[in-house]
């Protein structure tokens, strides 16, 4: 089967008509994004700052099985020092003491040994080699006769073979955008709150790969080329005001799309380092494996909910923040956080040929 990897360019196609801007400023009382005291905050000390995101910290635990790395790169501490069996400074136990301390060198009377391996294998040498000439030799001849040896060396014949096998199926590059009309695309820079946000410029455009075999079967995930180098996979970060990490009809909940580390596909949203946390300090849910491809639709998000169902979502952008959201319900999102923006990802795909390996 032959894998595809595809370089696109995402763009988004503007109507001019906003999601019910009647409504758009009836019920705000929510914020898209946290307070950007916290990342001001954030900046003048390296701490874990909850701030109003607090249930929502409470809501998203950080597992204790990360390690310091991970929790660094979401902006939280370092795990406290656990008390081992030997403290810092102290010296190590000895098994044995040293030879030169050692008075009586004959086994029996003290456990020394020497640290060189000239002096132990001095000794083994002389009854390994001894016995096995005397029972290797003489057995093997007089049970296996000699033309039995003879089919042994057609076992390595299969090895050569190896190599002419045939080759694996050359790697097809499509190179692809998603453009429509306004020319608007998802840009390659991230917002303060490491969010991925809008570009007219086509050269600043993200690009991405992605498996087009795949991505036809099942959702993948999409891996940026000129994005974010710490979390490479375009994501969908759950929302900062979410009450849960839900997305459907009749609930405002949203996730970001930003960056984050590969999540397995039909999995919930999973806490682990994401481009959004790294900013804000706060961890959140994330999922990558989302993306699916189809000749009629294109490129679509899928949301996976906490019971493993899939959500119907649209993918907005709400010009006030700057950032692009996943929502399941675009009505209650605008009562709550403005008018929205809707963006229809089509591919426009360009094949590239690639010479075959040579053999």
């Amino acid at each position: 089967m032959f894998n595809f990897v595809v370089l696109i360019a995402l763009s988004c196609s503007f109507t001019t008509a906003l999601h019910s801007p009647s409504l758009a400023h009836s019920n705000r009382g929510l914020s898209f994004n946290p307070p950007l005291r916290l990342l001001e905050a954030r900046s003048g000390a390296h701490k874990h700052i909850l701030g109003n995101g607090k249930r929502h910290v409470h809501q998203q635990h950080v597992p204790d099985s990360w390690t310091n790395a991970q929790r660094l790169s979401m902006g939280l501490p370092i795990k406290p020092p656990t008390n081992g069996k030997h403290a810092r400074g102290l010296p190590s136990p000895s098994p044995r003491p040293p030879c030169n301390q050692c008075t009586h060198p004959t086994p029996t009377e003290s456990p020394c040994y020497t640290s060189t391996p000239t002096m132990a294998p001095s000794a083994p040498p002389s009854s390994i080699l001894s016995d096995p000439p005397s029972s290797i030799p003489s057995d093997p001849p007089s049970s296996v006769p000699p033309s039995s040896a003879e089919p042994s060396p057609p076992t390595p014949t299969p090895t050569p073979s190896d190599p002419t096998d045939p080759p694996e199926p050359p790697v097809i590059f499509t190179r692809g955008s998603f453009s429509c009309g306004g020319g608007f695309y998802i840009s390659r820079a991230m917002n303060t709150f490491g969010e991925y946000t809008l570009t007219t410029d086509p050269a600043m455009s993200l690009v991405l790969d992605i498996d087009m075999v795949a991505a036809r079967l099942g959702p993948v995930s999409m891996t940026t080329v000129n994005g974010s180098p710490t979390f490479p996979q375009l994501s969908a970060l759950n929302g900062f005001a979410n009450v849960n990490a839900d997305l459907g009809p009749g609930t405002y909940n949203y996730a970001y799309l930003g960056g984050s580390t590969n999540t397995p596909p039909g999995s919930p949203a999973v806490v682990q380092p994401n481009s959004f946390s790294a900013a804000a300090g706060i961890p959140v849910g994330v999922q990558s494996s989302i993306w699916r491809y189809s000749s009629g639709l294109g490129v679509t998000a899928h949301w996976i909910n906490s019971d493993g169902s899939e959500a119907e979502t649209e993918l907005v952008y709400i010009s006030s923040a700057d950032a692009f959201a996943l929502v399941g319900d675009v009505a209650q999102f605008e009562v709550n956080f403005g008018p929205t923006e809707p963006c229809t990802l089509m591919f426009m795909p360009e094949v590239i040929s690639v010479p075959l390996p040579r053999r």
